[in-house]
């Protein structure tokens, strides 16, 4: 009788062991589950968030050699001096501009364009030709400035900071520009 009551309360005891440890296998096993999950969305996330500051930067890339091609177009037009200098000082920025904008992607291991898109260099009118262009200077500037501000608000510093340094420059560069065309249309 004692022997039979043994047996039962090892039985009860095994049973129930092995309950508690079933759920406590799966309590585990889910926990991981949610654990791995998460993470897998946060992961996606900084990468999402990667691709759209890359994609940022190649933008900001390119409009600056749009505007490094566009300056040495006027450079080819006859122009007023005025000009000639400002183009000269716009083309130079930009090329430190796209250094910066270099480095950083290198640094990112983003690939960025090398060549500006081709511009229609048809200079029957030079007056129209110069102002034309400095108005899609003018377009590509404002473009830059929104790219960065964008790139500003990203978590990540090394864009914020590519933000906060090169916008002073391109929004002072852009009221210069700006100047120079309503002296043309004066």
């Amino acid at each position: 009788m004692i022997f039979e009551n043994n047996i039962k309360n090892i039985t009860v005891f095994a049973t129930c062991a092995l309950m508690f440890s079933t759920l406590s296998c799966q309590h585990v096993f889910e926990n991981r589950n949610m654990y791995n999950t998460d993470k897998a969305i946060s992961n996606r996330n900084v990468l999402d968030a990667n691709k759209r500051n890359a994609k940022l930067l190649v933008i900001a890339s390119q409009n600056s050699l749009d505007i490094i091609g566009l300056c040495q177009s006027i450079e080819e037009a006859e122009s007023e001096k005025a000009i000639e200098k400002l183009v000269m000082d716009l083309e130079k920025t930009q090329l430190e501009i796209f250094t910066v904008y270099k480095a950083l992607a290198q640094n990112k291991m983003i690939s960025v364009p090398k060549y500006p898109i081709a511009i229609d260099c048809n200079i029957n009118d030079e007056v129209g030709f110069v102002e034309n262009n400095l108005s899609l200077i003018i377009e590509k500037i404002k473009k830059q400035i929104q790219v960065l501000d964008t790139l500003s608000n990203t978590a990540n510093s090394d864009f914020s900071r590519l933000s906060r340094t090169i916008n002073p420059i391109l929004k002072s560069k852009l009221a210069e520009t700006q100047n120079t065309i309503g002296t043309l249309k004066a």
